[in-house]
């Protein structure tokens, strides 16, 4: 029963943290191509 329950919880940890991840990933995708746009728009 204790080691079912900590599966449980080990696999939503994981879950947390791989969207986690992903989330960051974006989110610095985003900050990257704001970035370059910035750039482009100072060089014209």
């Amino acid at each position: 029963m204790y080691l079912n329950l900590y599966t449980i919880m080990y696999k939503i940890d994981n879950t947390m943290l791989t969207t986690t991840i992903s989330d960051f990933r974006k989110d610095i995708k985003r900050y990257l191509d704001r970035v370059t746009e910035n750039f482009e728009t100072l060089d014209n």
